[in-house]
């Protein structure tokens, strides 16, 4: 049981993440909420969106909704993909880097549903949220 003290505490934690999400959210409403991109994608000097430069890592993104326009599903495209011995490019979300690895189910699925690649801005697409199981203990939900 936790007395005023910590009880004012949770209130505060809770106002505060309340407030950062509000600031976030009215930023992504106005469109000044920079996010990483995806590898392909890059922020011109205006902070606009735009395909990158690379020629390398707009073939492979390239290759990979083609290939899936032809096979009609990810783990096919991974198949070709590892058959055919290409790699996928990869940002590093710390350094903001692109490295290229295996291709794998995870890294062409996310790819194909990425919204940027279809020129669309999406953000609070997930919500978290706790609630009590039948044993009385906290359980944390992901919905998309």
């Amino acid at each position: 049981m936790r007395g005023l003290k910590g009880t004012l505490s949770e209130a505060e934690l809770h106002l505060l993440r309340s407030r950062m999400t509000g600031g976030l959210r009215a930023k992504a409403a106005r469109g000044e909420l920079r996010l990483t991109l995806p590898a392909g994608l890059d922020y011109d000097d205006d902070d606009h969106v735009i395909i990158t430069a690379d020629e390398a890592v707009r073939e492979a993104i390239t290759c990979v909704f083609r290939r899936f326009d032809q096979l009609g599903s990810a783990r096919q495209v991974v198949v070709s993909l590892r058959a055919d011995g290409l790699r996928l490019p990869r940002r590093d979300i710390r350094t903001g880097k692109i490295t290229w690895a295996q291709a794998n189910y995870p890294a062409v699925h996310g790819i194909l549903i990425h919204p940027g690649y279809a020129g669309a801005f999406a953000y609070g697409r997930s919500k978290t949220g706790q609630h009590l199981d039948v044993s009385v203990t906290a359980v944390t939900q992901h919905r998309r």
